[in-house]
């Protein structure tokens, strides 16, 4: 007698088919966006922290950034790999390549994490999430170490729930990522919180809690701890660090992180709420166990909703919002499996799988949101240069060609310039990349000294951002700014000569 249900097991195995080829696809056209996107910032000019960065830590040797941490933008380990790829190239496009590998290390990673966590379907919505973000955009390839700790948020993600299982080896794949992690960034050790308080509740909440989650809760507790260890040695530096304020609010931080997180995906607001309402109600009727349960994750929601506003408001002083961008990956992670929540209920009471079109709809929203960057657009304008939403040198931002107009007035003789903080150590960057010798870029604090040195009673030229950082400068350095006048504007630098 043949088998009533041979058609539709064929069915459900050609609809699954079907499922993973469309996500597929969908990756694949979002990488497209993301890359023809962000291939144009590969050339964006380095800007003060980036500069930074590599004049004084990662350009000083290999693992000199382990010997100094008199500011906060060492992230150690970035500056030991940024100080080891910088020495095989020194072009601009060849420097930022090394976050453009790492970025796509952390896509495929992320995914693979997501897929295994939460399923194909969240997998595939987390994939279009993850290239819609602005701040995701902003700083993926930034020279510092933010987009780098993704790669271990994403892998940490990946490694937790077989460690919970039981599996050991992925114990030991979470705490290298965990310490990694924060070795990076010291702040990551919140996101390794994060994942802490996670295990913690779920473990309590079976019934069989065994003894070998001891061992494995001082595991996931202690390994960020090793991450820590190297800014650790550098005690009171990192407590003047992390002492340090933004200079924004606490209710001001907290609804610029939640426009940062949310405002690009405010066309699937519907779907989230509808999905965190469906898990709530499915928690209560489920009795599975485990973090990647219905309760497992509904249980990391509301963790994660509630640890970032008690960081903001249980914190001395208020963090800088990029503190927060560790965070990002998992949050999208949540919406993706939020969103497939809403869906999955919506497709049970269909009579076939739409999966597929599901998936091809939320495409093209994607690549709508890919566009349309919303993130950002209701900030106050003086705060656009240190929010997650907008970078300061990804529009008007051209110290090159500050450097070639000084090459060609010094015309192979030698020139003095003054700059401050804002042109000092992004032209020194750009000097050393193209050892121009003849030109010198003096910082206003070293000009008494420099001009003891040399004959030179005022400087020819003074390179500001302003006529009022002009004024400052010339009175720091003891000249009249009334001597000067703009002769050249390159947008965010501008030019001043004697007259």
């Amino acid at each position: 007698m043949e088998d009533s249900r041979g058609p539709s097991i064929q069915s459900t195995i050609m609809a699954a088919k079907i499922t993973r080829i469309t996500a597929f696809f969908v990756v694949v056209v979002m990488s497209i966006g993301w890359i023809r996107a962000m291939l144009p910032h590969l050339s964006d000019e380095i800007w003060q922290d980036e500069s930074y960065t590599l004049l004084y830590f990662s350009g000083k040797g290999l693992f000199y950034s382990l010997s100094d941490y008199h500011q906060p933008n060492n992230h150690m380990l970035f500056s030991i790999l940024l100080s080891a790829w910088w020495d095989w190239g020194d072009s601009i496009v060849y420097t930022r390549s090394l976050l453009f590998i790492s970025f796509i290390l952390t896509y495929i990673v992320f995914i693979v994490a997501a897929a295994r966590t939460g399923g194909h379907i969240t997998a595939a919505v987390a994939a279009i999430l993850f290239l819609c973000s602005s701040p995701i955009a902003n700083y993926a390839l930034e020279l510092r170490g933010y987009a780098l700790s993704w790669l271990f948020v994403a892998l940490m993600l990946y490694a937790l729930p077989p460690f919970f299982q039981g599996k050991k080896h992925w114990g030991a794949v979470y705490a290298l990522a965990a310490a990694l992690s924060v070795f990076t960034v010291p702040t990551n050790a919140m996101v390794c919180l994060l994942f802490l308080i996670w295990f913690v509740i779920v473990s309590l909440s079976q019934k069989d809690f065994a003894r070998n989650k001891i061992s494995q809760l001082a595991l996931i507790g202690l390994s960020p701890l090793i991450g820590l260890m190297p800014y650790l040695m550098h005690w009171q530096n990192f407590k003047l660090h992390a002492a340090a304020t933004s200079g924004w609010g606490k209710m001001e931080l907290l609804s610029h992180l939640v426009e940062a997180l949310i405002s690009d995906f405010l066309l699937l607001v519907p779907m989230v709420v509808m999905g965190i309402g469906i898990l709530t109600m499915q928690t209560v009727r489920s009795r599975v166990p485990g973090l990647v349960s219905l309760r497992g994750h509904f249980i990391l929601v509301v963790s994660f909703l509630l640890l970032i506003p008690i960081w903001i408001f249980m914190s001395s002083s208020t963090p800088f919002p990029r503190n927060f961008l560790s965070f990002f990956p998992l949050f999208i992670y949540l919406l993706a499996y939020l969103i497939s929540i809403f869906w999955q209920s919506i497709n049970k009471k269909l009579n076939q799988n739409r999966d597929s079109i599901f998936l091809l709809v939320l495409l093209a929203a994607g690549l709508f949101m890919q566009d349309i960057k919303s993130c950002g657009r209701i900030n106050l304008p003086e705060k656009n240069s240190m929010d997650l939403c907008q970078q300061s040198f990804h529009s008007d931002f051209y110290p090159s060609q500050v450097v070639n107009y000084l090459e060609s007035k010094a015309a192979g003789k030698p020139i003095y310039a003054v700059s401050d903080f804002d042109g000092f150590y992004n032209l020194q960057v750009v000097l050393k990349n193209r050892s121009l010798e003849n030109i010198l870029i003096v910082h206003t604090n070293r000009w008494q000294s420099f001009s003891q040195l040399f004959p030179v009673n005022k400087p020819e030229t003074i390179i500001a951002t302003s006529v009022a950082e002009l004024t400052l400068m010339a009175n720091k350095i003891g000249v009249q700014p009334s001597d000067y006048k703009e002769i050249k504007n390159f947008g965010f630098f501008r030019v001043y000569g004697l007259k």
